[in-house]
Parts: structure tokens; sequence; C-alpha cells
């Protein structure tokens, strides 16, 4: 294969993943049309509104997100954004960015455990499953790809299983034996 054509054939082979994470951002974000602090309250109850004035078409997307993370001593996600001529405006939570980092973190070789309706109703609680493909945005929200299970799976609906968790007992005959 010839890979001097690579990142023209695949431009997401170059991309970082902060480039890729903020790709989705950005997409997620066109997503709302519109969105009150109430409506983000329901599902993130740490989200916050910044309101902004300022002089005639001086401020983009991008700044008001830089202010809303210099605004916390931790990562936001921006929930919705509304820049203006002279009035803007950005809804932003912690809580979220918190949980989108968990959804990233279930890359391929992760071992999880569902915890959603589906799970209780295909008896499926105590399985451990292997992520074997994601994340990916689809349909509003990360999805991943699991060993033994058809079609893609809700990363909000997973969750890690530690290795512990993992390992099964050891048999008395096979623990060393105390002198």
């Amino acid at each position: 294969m010839n890979t001097k054509n690579l990142p023209q054939l695949y431009p997401m082979a170059e991309r970082t993943m902060s480039e890729m994470f903020q790709a989705a951002q950005t997409y997620q974000l066109s997503l709302n049309v519109r969105m009150t602090l109430e409506q983000a309250q329901e599902k993130w109850d740490d989200a916050v509104s910044l309101k902004i004035s300022h002089k005639p078409n001086s401020v983009t997307e991008a700044q008001l997100i830089d202010w809303a993370n210099k605004s916390c001593d931790e990562p936001v996600k921006p929930l919705f954004i509304k820049v203006g001529r002279t009035n803007s405006r950005i809804i932003y939570s912690r809580a979220a960015a918190r949980e989108e980092s968990r959804q990233m973190s279930l890359i391929p070789g992760t071992k999880v455990r569902m915890t959603g309706a589906e799970a209780r109703i295909e008896n499926l609680e105590n399985t451990i499953f292997t992520v074997v493909h994601g994340p990916k945005w689809q349909c509003g929200t990360w999805v991943v790809w699991l060993d033994k299970y058809s079609g893609a799976y809700a990363c909000e609906y997973l969750e890690k299983v530690e290795c512990e968790e993992q390992a099964s007992p050891l048999s008395p005959a096979s623990q060393p034996s105390q002198k």
C-alpha cells in the first residue's frame, strides 16, 4: 500500500485525539438549536450560563469556550453557544465534561458492563463485554461496539469493569500454602 497519500485519502489518520474530540464537540453544539439554562440543568445540575456584552462582532465561539474553561479549575463542556453581534451566551458544565471524558475512554480492549434498560430486559446485567470499536458519535450520543453483542451501545449506559472484578477468585487448591 502506498502510504504517501494516506493523509489525503484519510484525513482522520493525522488527527490527534484532542482534535477529534474538538470536532465532535463542535458537531454536537450545532445540533443544539436553542437551549435555556433550566433545560441544561435538567440533565447537568452544575450547568452555568455565561452572558457577555461586547463590542459589535468582536467575539468568536472559540473565545467563549476559552473564557468558560478559564472560569473553572477543571475542563468544561459547552452545551450551548450563541454568538451575537453585541451579546453572546454560553452554557457549560463540568460534570458533562467529566462524563464525556469517561465515555471517550471506552477504547477497544476496555472491559465494560451494561447498566441500561436493555441489560435488564435481555438478562445481560452481569455480563462483561470487551469494547471492539469506538467510541463514535452516532445519533446524538457516543456509542461503542461490543464483542458478543449485535450493534452499537450507548457509552452513557456502560460502566468500566476494574481488573479485580474481572479476575475470578483463586480456588483453595491454587492458593499458596502458609507455613
